[in-house]
């Protein structure tokens, strides 16, 4: 469910208080990736590496942008 499916959800049933529950199950995926690609990217060793492994594995990054959408 995406978080405004969750909002909308919620605030059809009355219920409001649930939705950063709600909020954060939908979104946990997105801001596990994005902080992981942002933690990544600051590292020197790591940043060094994701353009070389985008161009060797680019279905690999294709899904991480996929996720990301």
């Amino acid at each position: 469910m995406t978080h405004t499916l969750a909002l909308v959800a919620n605030v059809r049933r009355g219920t409001p208080s649930p939705y950063e529950t709600d909020w954060c199950r939908a979104t946990r995926r997105h801001r596990l990736l994005t902080d992981l690609l942002v933690r990544a990217r600051r590292q020197p060793a790591p940043a060094s590496r994701i353009m070389p492994t985008v161009a060797r594995l680019p279905r690999l990054f294709a899904a991480a942008v996929n996720a990301l959408a």
